[in-house]
């Protein structure tokens, strides 16, 4: 074999190799991605930091491990690295979905530590994009983290301004279910009852043929909620009654406690004080059987008031 061809072979057989070696990093990095991805939705931080660190020692550029780090590091309360980690995948997204990621996660990160206005930065930037790229998840997503942060900054006017272009956005049940609900929870906080009540009939409807038992109790307080504060006190309680049979017939004592507690509170709004009391009783001795210890609080401070 001559010398030219000894060369080709060598640099063809370098080349299967070389190539073996990638498909196999590549394999080993969307593994650990993965994994990444899954630690950090159970806040299993520091594992995740340990995952990431592994996906960028293969490649020190891998959008997945510096978005994977950046959740970890924010999760540690580590914002300040967060947000570095965040500026470096910025410079390496290319795909629309990571680029809108990044820029939507540094918002959350400045949101957590309460910069509001370098969080409300964030997420236009955001917004602005994914109206330029026609990507209406995206619009959707960042209009509701807008109107979040505004509320959070208590202006529940602009809070209620963007949760409505959100609900124009909504693209299924689910989504329009949940849009509905913060927008009466949004008209509820500005007293709007009338217009809350409104928004949260939407709600029930469109939860009410779903299998989730636990969404059409939720709703079905909150109608009764609405509808004591727009003093509805008939329609209230025919709205918390549904939860009360759906919670005795599917064996939910949890339900039935949190509706005889619902109850209570609008009979206690309509000055019916011997039957609020009662509930209340009845209410907490469910409660003290299911040791739910949110609602426990609740019904000890309607007692005591």
């Amino acid at each position: 074999m001559n010398q030219f061809v000894s060369n080709k072979l060598l640099l063809a057989v370098s080349l299967v190799f070389f190539s073996q070696i990638t498909l196999a990093d590549s394999s080993e990095v969307d593994t650990l991605a993965i994994e990444c991805k899954q630690l950090n939705k159970e806040h299993n931080s520091s594992k995740a930091l340990s995952v990431s660190s592994a996906i960028l020692k293969i490649d020190n550029k891998n959008i997945h491990g510096l978005i994977c780090k950046s959740r970890a590091l924010a999760e540690l309360d580590k914002p300040a690295e967060a947000i570095a980690t965040l500026d470096e995948a910025g410079k390496v997204a290319v795909a629309q979905f990571d680029v809108l990621s990044v820029m939507t996660i540094k918002g959350s990160v400045y949101k957590n530590i309460k910069d509001y206005d370098a969080a409300l930065k964030a997420y236009e930037a955001a917004l602005e994009k994914a109206i330029a790229l026609n990507n209406y998840r995206f619009q959707r997503t960042e209009y509701n983290l807008i109107a979040e942060t505004h509320a959070l900054k208590n202006d529940h006017n602009k809070a209620l301004e963007n949760y409505l272009e959100a609900g124009k956005l909504s693209a299924n049940n689910e989504e329009r279910a949940d849009d509905y609900a913060k927008i009466a929870a949004a008209y509820s906080i500005l007293g709007k009852t009338m217009d809350a009540v409104q928004s949260q009939l939407k709600v029930v409807v469109t939860v009410e043929n779903t299998s989730d038992l636990d969404l059409i109790a939720e709703s079905n307080l909150l109608m009764g909620q609405y509808y004591t504060a727009n003093k509805d006190y008939k329609l209230a309680e025919i709205a918390i009654n549904k939860v009360t049979k759906l919670a005795v017939e599917y064996g939910g004592a949890y339900w039935e406690a949190k509706s005889y507690y619902a109850l209570a509170l609008t009979k206690r709004a309509n000055q019916e004080l011997a039957a609020a009391n009662d509930l209340l009783a009845k209410a907490k001795k469910i409660n003290d059987t299911v040791g739910d210890k949110e609602l426990s609080a609740e019904i000890q401070k309607a007692q005591n008031s």
